[in-house]
């Protein structure tokens, strides 16, 4: 008699399984939109410069600064775990020149050291525009939040155009008994006003708010394999040799994505 009871409810629930699964369905086709806009910002950390044969008396070298992009996106449901999305923008990059000048090496009116952090133009933003493309891959859903993965390239392009920068030190108390030491041209700034590529991959986490808006959050690596930002530095301090080396900039970075996107429900 249990048995048969367990058996009977058993196939009351396999039964009313399809019309639940045709609601939810029917659910998901209102309020999931199909297309939506959206803007995203992204804070990064990029990566240092590069510079080539870094030997010699001066300990020179570079830092990274905080840069970022803003993204106008239109967003795509190709599938309910698939979108496919489309971004134009721009960003920013900096680079901080530093270094060290060895009171053993040059006799300056301080008789110290000199350290220096350069505060010019390579202290200041390379800016750039882009457009991009990417798949979003929903995974590990629950109700009204998933999380998602990325992969996607972007093409960009600079306008920026050569930069220079010098410095000079003092030989003495007296201000007009200074002399030029360093020099910096920033000569490359935009790939040689060329176009250029980007790939990147990313992981997040999505909400879907009351609104039936949507709120991303999540890491996202960039790599470029251009350094589209190159240039040279020069010593030349007394009587000793001059030293002269180049660097150059990727543009690889890791940020932090912050997305909110606007949506309509799809018409019945």
């Amino acid at each position: 008699m249990i048995l048969k009871y367990i058996i009977n409810l058993s196939l009351l629930i396999l039964s009313a399984i399809p019309v639940y699964s045709q609601k939810e369905k029917k659910y998901a086709d209102i309020t999931s939109p199909k297309f939506y806009w959206g803007v995203t910002v992204t804070p990064s950390l990029y990566s240092k410069a590069h510079i080539y044969d870094n030997a010699g008396e001066y300990q020179a070298g570079f830092t990274r600064r905080a840069g970022g992009e803003i993204l106008i996106n239109y967003y795509y449901n190709a599938t309910p775990d698939l979108a496919i999305v489309f971004s134009a923008g721009g960003g920013s990059l900096a680079q901080q020149f530093r270094y060290l000048v060895s009171k053993e090496t040059f006799n300056s009116a301080t008789g110290m050291n000199v350290l220096v952090a350069l505060t010019g133009p390579l202290n200041t933003a390379t800016f750039y525009i882009k457009t991009q493309g990417e798949v979003q891959y929903k995974f590990a859903k629950m109700q009204n939040k998933n999380w998602f993965g990325t992969a996607g390239l972007a093409l960009l392009y600079s306008l920026e155009s050569t930069s220079e920068y010098s410095e000079a030190i003092l030989t003495s108390s007296s201000s007009s008994n200074a002399i030029e030491y360093v020099s910096i041209i920033q000569d490359n700034n935009n790939n040689n006003r060329k176009p250029w590529i980007n790939f990147h991959i990313g992981i997040g986490y999505e909400w879907k708010l009351n609104s039936i808006n949507f709120l991303q959050a999540g890491l996202k690596f960039n790599y470029s394999p251009i350094k589209f930002v190159s240039g040279t530095y020069q010593f030349d301090i007394g009587n000793l040799p001059e030293v002269k080396k180049n660097y150059a900039v990727s543009g690889s970075y890791l940020g932090i994505n912050v997305s909110y996107f606007f949506s309509m429900p799809a018409k019945r």
